[in-house]
């Protein structure tokens, strides 16, 4: 057992206050010490019982960064974890360990994003988002499992899994309400991790600025319910083959709408058929909609028969 990194793990529960949250989760009531005997250990259990607090304590007080990465990693975008840390201690083993890892896959996102800033011309950064999430995770396995160390995974199965690569929590994230912490979705710790722009993307801010995108869907929601094209009209593509630009009308007996987007960050001809030429421009998300369609601009014209 003493050639284990780490040979036990003891808690010492007065160092956590009688009202803790700590106190009531599954996996540690009644625990004071766990015992390592193996090279490899695994925690297993439902969602919810404190496999992961449990894990995460025993990262941060071995030393590393709670969000994850080597021990040299040393950022926070938000601290969530738990105090107990700081009631943990650790019995190491007379090795010394060359390396070691904590991947945590909640917050994988923002460690990849400070791998790419610590880099430099000896250590070149993985890119780890220019890949999939399956891909980076056996990326960082193949350049770290080569040393001895301690390598602590939570929820590694989350990179490698069909429901982790094909289910909408990729595109999911939790609701941000304000700057405030959690991006003022939860006082407690969200299940799928907040976006790093929380601080200048959130609904506060969108209330705030009479430019945003609230008040453009909220022009949009009043003109379907002013003009009946937009409900009844026929749909007609223009230029179908145009990869770069998207132009569509919608037509009634009594009304015509042509609404024109530029998908590109470049300046593009507009699409602008003669009998639109002079209409209305209902809408558009630059002040004043005239001439080529500057980046992503979008137009709305009208004409009544």
């Amino acid at each position: 057992m003493n050639q284990l990194f780490i040979r036990q793990a003891a808690i010492d529960w007065e160092r956590i206050a009688s009202d803790d949250y700590l106190r009531r989760i599954p996996a540690l009531q009644g625990l004071e010490r766990l015992e390592l005997s193996a090279p490899v250990t695994f925690f297993v259990g439902d969602n919810g019982t404190g496999k992961s607090t449990l894990l995460e304590a025993i990262a941060v007080a071995y030393g590393f960064n709670p969000e994850g990465g080597t021990k040299n990693y040393h950022f926070s975008t938000y601290d969530s974890h738990s105090g107990l840390y700081s009631a943990i201690k650790l019995i190491k083993g007379y090795r010394r360990a060359e390396g070691g890892y904590f991947l945590r896959a909640e917050s994988f996102y923002n460690v990849a994003t400070k791998e790419m800033e610590y880099t430099d011309p000896k250590h070149p950064s993985q890119r780890y988002h220019d890949r999939s999430h399956g891909e980076s995770f056996m990326s960082l396995l193949q350049r770290w499992l080569g040393s001895t160390g301690v390598f602590l995974f939570d929820e590694p199965e989350a990179a490698l899994s069909r429901a982790r690569l094909e289910s909408r929590d990729n595109a999911r994230t939790p609701m941000q309400w304000s700057a405030g912490p959690n991006a003022g979705f939860t006082t407690g710790e969200p299940w799928l991790p907040v976006n790093p722009n929380y601080t200048e993307i959130n609904a506060v801010a969108a209330l705030a600025d009479p430019d945003s995108v609230f008040y453009f869907y909220q022009k949009l929601i009043a003109l379907r319910k002013a003009y009946p094209v937009f409900r009844d009209g026929d749909f007609q593509l223009l230029e179908a083959e145009d990869e770069q630009r998207f132009a569509y009308v919608r037509e009634t007996e009594r009304e015509a709408l042509l609404v024109v987007c530029n998908f590109t960050a470049e300046t593009l001809p507009d699409v602008c058929p003669e009998r639109f030429r002079g209409a209305e421009v209902l809408l558009g998300n630059y002040p004043d909609p005239a001439g080529d369609l500057r980046p992503y601009e979008t137009r709305m014209r009208y004409v009544k028969k």
